[in-house]
């Protein structure tokens, strides 16, 4: 039998974008040459490898991270249709989509990152989806300026504040993170209101009034560690979240883009000492980035999400006619930006041009993968 090649056109369904992908099939495999074969010692220190090359990045979150993240938060989002709840105090009725969670610690950070994130951000979690049954989740971890690390979180559910602050409280408190801030507190103010005048450009003496009479009533046992984010106005909740979760390093990238020009302006300019300027700029930006690098710095895996929003894969099938009309139809009436290569394409969709009603095998196959990867019915969530 001759050997031949088959082309089987594929395409795969998200939440924001269809990828269409060519598979290659050949008749007879290809005959392996010795250069490629891999020595007993790669073979070994692969495994090892792989767990170092795990998300571990530090700071920065690659582009393919960044994707997955991105990724994984269109899904939350999708699956986090509004929901109307009301307030235990007013009785008034809210409308609630997700909630974006900001978890910091109380006091000066003295454990070390991976501590933290498996004493407890990980209890935090896993208390999370046994009290509030949250299903999904993203994190990301960052630092603050004053280099304690602080968590982002965003969930489909809806956690009153002051339990949510009492929980995270409870939970940094195993390392003493609350008793350490009751201490600090009270010899701050042994002597009665002390403004802090460092912080009086970006806390007012009247808002530092204001938490001292609050914290005082509870005896400093209930620092505001936590923070609810309001995103109600916000139209692209995704691209919000997205650049909230990655300010740090997109500051980090832009300051070295900033000195990287000057640094080539330095290269051009016909001047005497222009190599004597050169060298001094590159000590001065390589000083600076050493010093970015210490503050920003994250140990450990720097976000995740729940095992389900991990392991996404999309809808996939093959590419036949009844698809390839609705894709032109997608194309001929919504216009959706697209990118093509060689080997695959893209379009970029909202979710609403899948449940036109034109396009019904595109969103059955949707729903079905939706269904097996998460046990969600979106018939039912698009019926309510």
């Amino acid at each position: 039998m001759s050997s031949g090649l088959t082309i089987i056109p594929n395409i795969t369904i998200h939440p924001a974008q269809i990828l269409t992908w060519n598979e290659y099939h050949f008749a007879k495999p290809r005959a392996r040459h010795k250069y490629l074969s891999t020595s007993e010692e790669e073979v070994l220190a692969a495994p090892e490898k792989f767990i170092k090359s795990s998300r571990k990045a530090n700071y920065l979150v690659s582009k393919n991270a960044k994707k997955k993240l991105n990724r994984a938060i269109d899904y939350l989002l999708l699956m986090s249709n509004q929901k109307t709840f009301k307030e235990i105090y007013t009785g008034r009725s809210q409308q609630f989509r997700v909630a974006f969670i900001t978890l910091t610690l109380p006091s000066n950070q003295i454990h070390s990152d991976n501590e933290i994130k498996n004493k407890c951000l990980n209890s935090f979690l896993i208390e999370l989806k046994k009290v509030y049954k949250v299903r999904n989740y993203v994190w990301r971890s960052e630092k603050q300026g004053n280099g304690n690390i602080h968590f982002h979180i965003l969930v489909g559910k809806f956690i009153p504040h002051q339990e949510l602050k009492d929980r995270w409280n409870r939970i940094v408190n195993k390392l003493g993170y609350v008793d350490r801030y009751r201490e600090s507190q009270k010899n701050w103010h042994r002597k009665g209101f002390r403004v802090r005048k460092r912080l009086i450009q970006t806390w007012p003496e009247s808002k530092q009034k204001e938490a001292y009479i609050r914290g005082s009533k509870y005896q400093w046992n209930s620092p505001n560690s936590t923070d609810i984010h309001s995103i109600k106005k916000i139209h692209n909740i995704k691209n919000y979240i997205s650049k909230y979760i990655t300010k740090n390093e997109d500051k980090y990238l832009r300051y070295i883009r900033t000195n990287l020009v000057l640094e080539n302006k330095l290269k051009v300019e016909n001047v005497a000492d222009n190599k004597n300027k050169l060298c001094f700029k590159k000590r001065s930006l390589s000083l600076k980035i050493r010093r970015l690098k210490k503050k920003y710095s994250n140990s450990g895996r720097i976000w995740g999400c729940n095992t389900q929003l991990s392991n996404i894969s999309g809808a996939r099938t093959v590419l036949d006619t009844p698809i390839s009309s609705e894709l032109e139809y997608i194309d001929n009436t919504f216009h959706p930006n697209s990118f093509s290569d060689t080997y695959f394409s893209i379009t970029y969709i909202d979710f609403a041009m899948l449940n036109s009603g034109r396009t019904p095998v595109l969103l059955r196959l949707f729903s079905l993968y939706l269904f097996r990867q998460f046990n969600f019915s979106l018939q039912s969530e698009l019926a309510a």
